[in-house]
């Protein structure tokens, strides 16, 4: 099917997707689905700008518990977050702490289109997002795309 179940471990590395603001204006609420809960750690859905086709700079948050299954929103956002109708950012998932356990929505990495840089065109050697390669507690200031990984889209909700 078009969903999948991503583990929440493999965002201790934070993994940031593109996407294109559909309108402009104040982000008001960032909400994901929690498959299977953990206490072990916190979603962080940062956005980031985008420079050259890579994300850049963080220009908020919002902090996820996955203590309890099914769509979270939090309407609390780490500051002002104005985006501007067809920018492009990028959406960073990482973790407040070491995550283990715990699953959220993806969509199945076979369904969605690859950022168009890869080492092979060979199946399984698309990607799908960049990877910054350091494992952290925190969303870095600046991301640092180390990598692509082929990872399924996290199903991220920005209300505005």
């Amino acid at each position: 099917g078009l969903a999948g179940n991503g583990t929440f471990s493999d965002f201790n590395q934070p993994l940031a997707f593109p996407f294109i603001a559909p309108e402009t204006g104040d982000v008001s609420e960032i909400g994901i689905n929690c498959v299977v809960a953990t206490t072990s750690a916190d979603v962080l859905v940062g956005i980031y700008t985008s420079e050259d086709g890579l994300p850049d700079t963080l220009l908020g948050y919002a902090d996820i518990e996955m203590g309890a299954t099914g769509s979270i929103y939090q309407t609390s956002i780490s500051t002002t977050l104005s985006l501007t109708a067809g920018t492009q950012y990028f959406f960073c998932i990482g973790t407040d702490a070491t995550a283990t356990g715990g699953t959220i929505s993806v969509c199945d990495g076979d369904y969605i289109t690859p950022l168009g840089v890869a080492t092979t065109n060979a199946a399984g050697g698309y990607t799908t997002c960049f990877r910054h390669d350091t494992t952290v507690d925190a969303l870095p200031a600046t991301f640092v795309a180390d990598v692509t990984r082929q990872t399924g889209r996290v199903l991220v909700s920005i209300k505005m």
